[in-house]
């Protein structure tokens, strides 16, 4: 599915069952990681995940030349803990709305149509046309009961033959020919997401009506025909602005301990004031939290948001009762989330968590080694600098905590350690043999630790 690309400050929210701990839980890296032409690597970024279950292999796609030692530009694969490198040219599929592995072929979308890689050949057939004033186009793709769906924003669709089938912000292929879904959707739609929950399709986005039915920005197709998604007494869809249905949108939804949920640009859902719901197929349940949910994901026994409501940090939602962890990622940029193989990868503009080197791209993963340990979270150095900044020949150290001595290791962009010294106790480091580019310095002792970033520039 599509994820849109924000740049806020955000908070991690987490949904989980009793007996669980956050402290179980924390961030890895890659090492070396993503990696760019570009030494700076200022345009490197990962936009998407496509899982493919045939291959067991987890595909990451945006702009980049590669991970690891692994050369392959704008789709790389995460395969047995290494990354492989994707069976053919590549750059004339990256910056696409959307991406699923279908029938054990790679398809894409975007504002011109839609594309079949075949994995085998590595011929790229386009299956699909969207008129010149289509909008989006493309935005999300699923596979229900066998066939490809495409939503968007789009009037009219096209196959390789035969001529233009109008199916307003949705369509189905059967492997011959596109489909319209009855009467599609109605009231300038723009379709954000598709799930499968219950043997039906769900839409979320934006538009009045579904198949001559009124569903105000979510409803359900089950291969025949359109339902709202109606609790029987209080309505249908979402509102936002005192039942406002048409300024509201479904931004994102997941399926999460037999439940839909649901975040966007809503107050209200059948009536009842929520922010994020979650629908059983009968009922929806509200909650007052997050205001502004971003993007979502399930992972294991949790339910795990990027808000941006209380600033940038990680919070665990525990026994009615939000806990702040952990200041998380050094930067607010977040991509694209998926879960693959019990583990969820997460990528964005960061450099860091805490003082854990990520580089573009994270993992979380089970880890019992910290718990117990009594060393605390928040013994962070608040306020290590770093100057001159960038810097040329050489970088001066300076903490708040007057520590004489500490373990400083320095990566560059693509997590590569370019310097460590374990008994660091001088206040500057050489920087005149380092290229020029963005590095990490990793500062810490038994007790505390912290990160900052520099720049490299000769």
């Amino acid at each position: 599915m599509k994820k849109i690309l924000f740049i806020f400050s955000f908070s991690l929210l987490v949904f989980h069952s009793k007996g669980q701990s956050y402290q179980h839980y924390q961030w890895q890296g890659f090492y070396p990681g993503i990696f760019c032409d570009d030494s700076s690597a200022a345009n490197c970024e990962i936009e998407h995940f496509a899982i493919d279950t045939e291959r067991n292999t987890l595909w990451i796609i945006g702009d980049f030349n590669g991970a690891d030692t692994t050369h392959s530009p704008g789709i790389v694969g995460y395969k047995n803990n290494e990354f492989v490198k994707f069976p053919g040219i590549t750059d004339s599929i990256q910056s696409r709305n959307d991406y699923l592995i279908y029938n054990g072929n790679m398809v894409t979308c975007d504002e011109d149509g839609v594309y079949i890689i075949r994995m085998d050949s590595l011929i790229i057939t386009q299956i699909a046309t969207f008129p010149n004033s289509a909008n989006w186009g493309g935005v999300s793709l699923a596979e229900f009961n066998g066939d490809l769906y495409v939503s968007g924003q789009f009037t009219a669709i096209k196959g390789p033959t035969g001529g233009w089938v109008t199916s307003w912000s949705i369509a189905r292929w059967d492997g011959t020919q596109w489909n319209p879904l009855g009467t599609g959707l109605v009231g300038y739609p723009a379709i954000n997401d598709l799930v499968v929950f219950q043997n039906k399709l769900i839409v979320g986005g934006s538009f009045d009506i579904a198949g001559g039915i009124d569903a105000w920005n979510i409803a359900a197709w089950d291969g025949a025909i359109w339902s709202n998604l109606w609790t029987g007494n209080g309505g249908y869809g979402t509102n936002k602005d005192n039942g406002n249905h048409q300024g509201a949108y479904v931004r994102d939804m997941e399926i999460f301990q037999d439940n839909l949920y649901i975040i966007g640009d809503i107050d209200s859902v059948c009536g009842i004031p929520t922010h994020l719901a979650y629908w059983d197929g009968m009922n929806w349940t509200g909650t007052s939290y997050p205001v502004h949910a971003l993007i979502f994901k399930s992972f294991l026994n949790y339910l795990i948001l990027f808000t941006n409501d209380n600033g940038v940090k990680i919070d665990w939602w525990e026994n009615n009762q939000m806990i702040p962890v952990d200041s998380m990622f050094d930067q607010t940029y977040i991509g694209a989330m998926e879960t693959f193989n019990d583990t969820l990868f997460v990528s964005g503009g960061f450099l860091s968590s805490g003082s854990t080197p990520l580089f573009l791209l994270a993992r979380l993963v089970y880890d019992s080694t910290n718990v117990g340990t009594g060393k605390s979270i928040n013994n962070a150095i608040d306020d290590l600098s770093i100057y001159p900044n960038p810097a040329d020949e050489k970088i001066i150290i300076h903490n708040s905590k007057n520590i004489n001595q500490a373990a400083v290791q320095v990566f560059n962009y693509t997590g590569q350690l370019v310097y460590e010294n374990k008994n660091f106790k001088d206040e500057a480091i050489d920087t005149k043999q380092l290229s020029n580019g963005i590095y990490l310095l990793r500062y810490s002792t038994d007790n505390y630790f912290s990160s900052v970033k520099f720049i490299v520039q000769h």
